[in-house]
């Protein structure tokens, strides 16, 4: 599969690196081929998801986009958050529920700023299995 990540990046401008002085937006354009090398079990849960790097926007949030890998039959996906690069996911970590099985992306608001920010996407079957997708971040300015 390719995964395709396209949009911009705000650059704030210090002075003496120090005092922003302004801020510069300029696009952002990256491709990857990505694959998965691992045999499935007789049931396997569904496939994980593969996520785009977060990308920070103005309004201190994070767009978070996903595809999945193949056919799965998803049932749900749930969106988690945590300022600790080492977390699992949980109900404290949980930001959204999304049931819809055709939405694959996210902007996770209100994050705060001068913090690096962690994502993982949840993917459940419709009989309850489920999987995580890798860990994934972004710095809110």
């Amino acid at each position: 599969a390719t995964l395709t990540i396209e949009g911009e990046v705000t650059v704030p401008i210090k002075l003496f690196g120090v005092w922003q002085y302004t801020e510069v937006t300029v696009p952002y354009d990256h491709e990857e081929e990505i694959s998965s090398e691992v045999d499935p079990p007789d049931n396997p849960p569904p496939h994980p998801v593969l996520r785009a790097p977060p990308l920070s926007v103005p309004t201190a949030a994070a767009r978070l986009t996903w595809c999945m890998d193949g056919a799965g039959d998803v049932g749900r996906y749930e969106v988690h958050h945590s300022t600790s690069p080492d977390f699992t996911p949980s109900g404290s970590t949980k930001l959204k529920d999304i049931t819809e099985q055709s939405t694959t992306s996210y902007t996770a608001g209100n994050l705060a700023h001068v913090t690096t920010h962690y994502f993982i996407i949840r993917v459940y079957d419709t009989v309850g299995q489920h999987a995580d997708s890798n860990i994934a971040s972004v710095f809110i300015l």
